[in-house]
């Protein structure tokens, strides 16, 4: 049987060589299969939503991002995004939609099924690309033999004490207050969720870099490509350490800076930043005080809101409402408000809170400013 079996290969024109390549090539495949389940599992992402006809099975997804997207988990999800935000919208109106593929008509009851099954699977999604990004920062800490380093171990968190100084970036938080402030009010206090947040950033760049990708800095309208992304990465890298320094410190009860803690706003009145994240949604705060005159830069740095949403400033105080004004902003977008000094006497600072309409966010100011007395 296997002479019959050998006698036919080179009637289909494969040579031996070749057809063990191949079985070689599968065995590969099989390989790196099981390691993206185990990581997977390892995740515990659960399974996608049973629409039948997705793409659902976790390691398949996994190698059609890597495949057409390129490793951009970021670009995939987006677009799930746009189009639950999309069927949502049709089920708010009251309208109809076609599976194409299906020839099925979704209304009413079966559409917000059909609305709850992407919500779902955005979820999962999400916990696959973390995942993914968390084998790859772990692949990071080989050494550059190609070794694990010392002891077998990822490298020990920093011991608190003085930190370098923060690499910069103009749309970075600049200062360890304004980094303090970002921690305190839009993590909780969660260092580890605010520092892996920066890692999985670092290694999505990295990527980019060693595939030869540029990558767009939409708030800022900058390319990054070839050596400026490759220094930019390096800039992530070390920022991380000093994250990391600075979380030590913040445990320990130091500063870690040679300062005191600060307020809000610094002395100088530098800007700080904070950044508001959800549904469809991705904007970047900056408080200033600049001449006793408050200000808040709002960049946008996601895609353009599906719906409108509010902005909201308020006086510290007693809640009371200063500015209103409702927008619907588009991506990389800069709006500025400006509360006069004579608008603040008396005042103890000023708060502002961004509104979406689509997606409900719990009352709490997203960056305040207090100018009294500059």
């Amino acid at each position: 049987m296997s002479c019959f079996a050998l006698a036919l290969v080179p009637v289909l024109g494969i040579s031996f060589a070749a057809a063990l390549g191949a079985h070689a090539a599968a065995g590969t495949a099989a390989e790196e299969t099981i390691a993206t389940e185990k990581i997977i599992s390892a995740y515990n992402c659960g399974a996608f939503p049973n629409v039948a006809w997705w793409l659902n099975d976790s390691a398949k997804v996994v190698g059609m991002v890597n495949k057409r997207y390129k490793g951009d988990w970021d670009k995939y999800i987006a677009s799930w995004n746009r189009y639950g935000g999309s069927l949502q919208r049709s089920l708010e109106n009251g309208e109809a939609r076609l599976i194409k593929s299906q020839n099925r008509t979704l209304k009413g009851p079966t559409l917000a099924v059909h609305v709850t099954m992407v919500k779902k699977r955005v979820v999962v999604l999400k916990c696959l690309r973390d995942a993914q990004n968390s084998n790859n920062s772990l692949e990071s800490l080989e050494t550059a033999a190609g070794g694990d380093d010392a002891n077998n171990q990822p490298r020990a968190r920093p011991v608190a004490g003085k930190c370098d100084p923060l690499p910069q970036a103009d749309w970075w938080s600049k200062t360890p207050t304004a980094v303090k402030s970002a921690v305190a009010k839009r993590y909780n206090g969660d260092w580890d969720k605010y520092i892996k947040r920066w890692k999985t950033h670092h290694a999505s760049m990295k990527r980019s870099s060693e595939n030869g990708r540029a990558r767009v800095v939409k708030s800022r309208g900058i390319t990054l490509r070839g050596k400026t992304l490759e220094s930019h990465v390096g800039k992530i890298e070390k920022r991380i350490e000093v994250l990391e320094c600075m979380q030590a410190n913040a445990e320990a009860g130091n500063t870690g800076d040679g300062s005191g803690e600060a307020s809000l706003e610094t002395a100088s009145g530098a800007p700080t930043r904070a950044v508001i994240s959800g549904d469809q949604m991705e904007i970047e705060v900056e408080a200033e005080c600049s001449g006793g005159q408050a200000s808040f830069k709002l960049t946008n740095v996601g895609d353009r809101w599906p719906r409108l949403g509010e902005i909201n400033i308020h006086r510290i105080d007693t809640k009371g409402l200063l500015v209103k004004r409702r927008l619907r902003m588009r991506g990389s977008q800069q709006m500025t408000f400006r509360i006069p000094r004579n608008k603040q006497q008396g005042i103890a600072g000023v708060g502002i809170f961004v509104s979406p309409s689509w997606f409900p966010r719990k009352f709490e100011y997203d960056a305040v400013a207090n100018c009294v007395g500059e």
